[in-house]
């Protein structure tokens, strides 16, 4: 409660406003920065909002914010909806493109929230499809504890999957997202597996010990142990494709160490949306496979979202 205004949070055990939350309140207003990434929850809360808005019978203005990642490039398979989850809610790639305005539009296009639903958008000025961050010129507030910089948001959609497969990400580090690595890795084996200028990105071998940091990250993975890393900077943004990138890792260490990442499945199925990767892991389908899926549905979402753009 501030101000005798209550407050009742949407990250625990209550992820969508009950009807006695929303009991005499005219309007939701959703201003909050999201980072362009399906399994970045914010974007379930907002589908989660808008049906509760549209069951109140009242409006939810949705502040559109600049989307970190840009909104040319997509990327990554469509989410199918046997692995719906708070993960994803939402049936599009992982990197979409989008603001939340537009993927608010395109949610009520789809008939993916009901049809009832009282979507106001209020536009931003001047944002253009080819902003990344930095071109906005805004400052960066982390948008959670462990994306504290636009770099970070641009890398999360591919070594957010790290997780799911045995490797620190990076948390209990000040580099989470931009550092990944474990005890057991070769790093400088898998830094020559990866085409570094491909990406747009440089790759530097690095030691660090995760440990718990209140507030970012409680008992990260392999805490306390020191852990054989890889640092990545992100040189060119326009050209670095994230998700691909953090498949090249993985499929790298598959070849180096078959023995070493097991994937939790259901978690790396919810993050990438099919279980494709995580039976590519078990040696179940091919490398190629995922990427011919992958191409496949990057196509079919490129085409279907275009008509919800509120901006060129």
């Amino acid at each position: 409660e501030f101000k005798g205004i209550k407050i009742y949070s949407l990250y625990g055990g209550t992820r969508k406003p009950t009807s006695e939350q929303t009991r005499g309140i005219g309007a939701f207003i959703y201003d909050i920065q999201d980072i362009g990434t399906r399994f970045y929850t914010y974007i379930s809360t907002l589908k989660y909002m808008i049906e509760a808005a549209a069951e109140a019978n009242i409006p939810i203005y949705i502040l559109d914010r600049p989307n970190p990642l840009g909104g040319e490039i997509i990327e990554g398979p469509l989410l199918r909806p046997e692995f719906i989850s708070f993960l994803g809610e939402v049936l599009v790639t992982i990197r979409y493109g989008l603001t939340a305005a537009e993927l608010a539009m395109m949610m009520k296009g789809e008939g993916w929230i009901p049809e009832k639903a009282d979507i106001r958008a209020v536009k931003m000025k001047n944002w253009k499809r080819n902003f990344f961050w930095q071109e906005t010129g805004l400052a960066w507030i982390p948008s959670s504890p462990n994306i504290p910089t636009p770099e970070s948001a641009i890398i999360y959609p591919g070594t957010a999957l790290f997780g799911a497969v045995s490797l620190n990400r990076g948390e209990g580090t000040p580099y989470p997202f931009l550092q990944f690595g474990a005890p057991w890795l070769d790093n400088a084996s898998v830094i020559k597996k990866l085409d570094a200028e491909k990406f747009g990105v440089g790759l530097e071998a690095v030691d660090y010990t995760p440990i718990s940091m209140p507030g970012k990250a409680l008992h990260p993975l392999h805490e306390k142990k020191e852990c054989r890393g890889i640092k990545v900077s992100v040189n060119n943004k326009e050209k670095f494709l994230s998700i691909r990138f953090g498949l090249e890792v993985i499929k790298a260490i598959k070849e180096q160490l078959p023995n070493k990442i097991f994937p939790e499945s259901r978690y790396l199925d919810q993050m990438f949306g099919n279980d494709l990767l995580s039976r590519y892991i078990k040696g179940k389908t091919s490398y190629e496979e995922i990427i011919a899926q992958m191409e496949k549905d990057e196509k079919t979402f490129e085409e279907k979202r275009r008509k919800y753009f509120l901006y060129e």
